[in-house]
């Protein structure tokens, strides 16, 4: 199964797995259920208690499932049908997947972290974090990064309003694992604060310098842009084969204009295919992006187009010459 079909279970199939568990382990140990609250809890002896623990109408608190669990040996995600796999991850038997409230809850209890460590760690309040661990609702995009940051839980498990791969998010990733504000992000940046805002809202991409400063953050071309689509790469036209990779490698058309020895408003042109360049444009072209020169060309494409707007001009010249007669 993958992350995005595994069943999600129920919170009430999840305190019925509690207390069935519980009613095993003290049914495993022989120990009554009237004697279980003092031997294992420390409380006084009632059968009343324990019924009400293994009858799966209420989650037992924390304090009480930790002493269960303590008792008998056990991790406390025992009860929740869960384990921390071999990536430090939590995982659920069965394949089931749990909402976002118990993997955060689980999770904690997992790094043995206590409410006001993950409180600290996540720049919460305390009724934030206890409406989030009780599904009351959801964690938003920077508390969803924080809480991936304090607790380790992958970004995929989150509700985000962006793909967890995407640019916005690491971006915001990045500032927050840093402690920056977006001010000194900003700074770093050399842009206004109203860029950065845009940027993690997923509003704007970055563009020629700002690029190159992120490449120096430590950012690929891939973190920025996402992967080259080679199919859809691959069906433009040179010009616009020229321009992606001039923007991903955050070079201005000034500074390839500059390196390939003509003006702006010709790599422009070139770009938008109202002109067409030659073979030597192309490999200076190439160079300056570091790519072969047969990754720009596409000889098929720029004759079609080249053809077309022979057509078009001569269809307009017939067309005023038409209207002088």
């Amino acid at each position: 199964m993958t992350e995005t079909n595994k069943r999600i279970r129920p919170r009430t199939e999840l305190d019925a797995i509690v207390a069935s568990r519980i009613k095993a382990l003290r049914e495993e140990a022989g120990i009554s259920e009237y004697k279980f609250p003092q031997i294992v809890l420390g409380n006084k002896p009632t059968a009343a208690r324990t019924k009400q623990l293994e009858s799966g109408d209420h989650r037992p608190e924390e304090s009480v499932l930790q002493r269960i669990a303590n008792y008998f040996g056990k991790s406390v995600l025992y009860f929740y049908g869960a384990k921390i796999n071999d990536s430090g991850d939590v995982e659920y038997e069965d394949g089931h997947e749990m909402p976002i409230n118990e993997r955060l809850r689980h999770t904690r209890l997992a790094r043995g972290m206590s409410r006001q460590e993950v409180i600290a760690a996540a720049e919460l309040n305390r009724s934030h974090l206890h409406s989030l661990e009780n599904g009351v609702m959801q964690p938003w995009t920077k508390a969803s990064i924080l809480l991936s940051l304090a607790l380790g839980i992958p970004m995929k498990y989150f509700p985000l309003e962006h793909n967890p791969d995407s640019f916005p998010i690491k971006l915001m990733r990045y500032r927050l694992s840093r402690k920056m504000t977006p001010a000194e992000l900003a700074k770093r940046l050399e842009v206004g604060l109203s860029y950065v805002y845009g940027m993690e809202r997923g509003a704007l991409l970055p563009k020629g310098e700002v690029v190159k400063r992120l490449f120096g953050l430590g950012f690929t071309e891939d973190d920025i842009f996402g992967p080259l689509d080679m199919e859809a790469f691959l069906l433009m036209r040179t010009g616009m084969r020229i321009r992606t990779l001039r923007i991903r490698k955050g070079i201005t058309s000034k500074e390839l204009a500059a390196a390939v020895g003509v003006s702006q408003q010709y790599i422009s042109a070139i770009e938008v295919g109202s002109d067409q360049a030659s073979i030597k444009i192309i490999a200076r072209a190439a160079r300056m992006l570091m790519v072969p020169t047969g990754f720009l060309y596409n000889e098929n494409k720029d004759n079609l187009q080249t053809h077309k707007r022979k057509r078009e001009r001569l269809y307009v010249q017939n067309s005023n010459q038409r209207i002088a007669d």
